[in-house]
């Protein structure tokens, strides 16, 4: 779970997804690193930036990023575009795992301080990498799912 902040998200896939699950979070700032071990003692998060996250011994089975990707490019190279970090952190996260990547990304958004990408634009990337991939906008408003799939169809 990249960017887990204070690692809500464990809680949840745990209690309601699979209680045998091996959680892995990662979140570059120390403060919800602290606020995540007191919450959740005994889950597996890490103080560790994404861009620098060397490739573990075996593949993660999946890779998520949560809204991460609308609030915090302090990453990004001047010559990059948010696109251009977009497609590197899939590319980098399809490399980890072992089935796939889920992103939650904001389609629009009324904060000028929240990041939003477009759905065509995304799409077009996805096509570009030639990955297998599903977009759900159902759920949330302003909010999409992007699933891209490790394995072929």
């Amino acid at each position: 779970d990249v960017g887990c902040g204070r690692g809500d998200f464990s809680r949840f896939i745990i209690e309601h997804v699979n209680s045998d699950i091996q959680y892995f979070g990662i979140d570059k700032n120390p403060i919800m690193n602290t606020i995540a071990d007191i919450k959740y003692p005994g889950i597996n998060i890490t103080h560790v930036d994404f861009d620098v996250l060397l490739a573990p011994l075996s593949p993660y089975d999946w890779v998520f990023h949560i809204n991460n990707l609308s609030v915090n490019y302090g990453n990004i190279k001047p010559d990059e575009t948010k696109y251009d970090y977009l497609q590197s952190v899939i590319s980098k996260s399809l490399s980890i795992s072992k089935d796939g990547v889920i992103l939650i990304l904001n389609s629009d958004s009324e904060d000028e301080n929240i990041i939003t990408h477009s759905i065509d634009k995304v799409v077009m990337i996805l096509k570009d990498m030639n990955v297998r991939f599903a977009i759900d906008n159902t759920d949330i408003r302003n909010t999409y799912k992007v699933i891209i799939y490790n394995k072929p169809f």
